[in-house]
């Protein structure tokens, strides 16, 4: 599982991006509020990444608001893994990104 810091009361939210989705499937999960739970407070979203197929791929998280076609993500990540033959995921790699507003 991946779980990243996000707070869909400012329209925020993270998107993902498979490059080859015949490898992994990704499910999100949704977002959980923090343990303070208070308004406008942030949470944290959750996504399930299930091997499909033995091989190796990119997953791509992407921190913007939906609407905002024309900006960058304010951030993204980007996971490498691999998925051996019992369909074990492995992250190999990671980077982030910043840019954006």
């Amino acid at each position: 599982a991946v779980i990243l810091s996000a707070n869909p009361t400012t329209g925020y939210t993270w998107a993902v991006e498979i490059a080859d989705e015949a490898v992994i499937s990704v499910t999100d999960e949704g977002v959980a509020p923090n343990d303070e739970a208070l308004t406008g407070a942030g949470g944290f979203q959750r996504f399930e990444l299930v091997g499909q197929a033995e091989g190796y791929t990119t997953v791509t998280f992407a921190y913007a608001r939906s609407w905002e076609t024309e900006e960058e993500p304010v951030y993204k990540l980007v996971y490498d893994v691999s998925v051996d033959a019992e369909l074990r995921v492995t992250v190999v790699g990671t980077t982030f990104i910043t840019g954006g507003n």
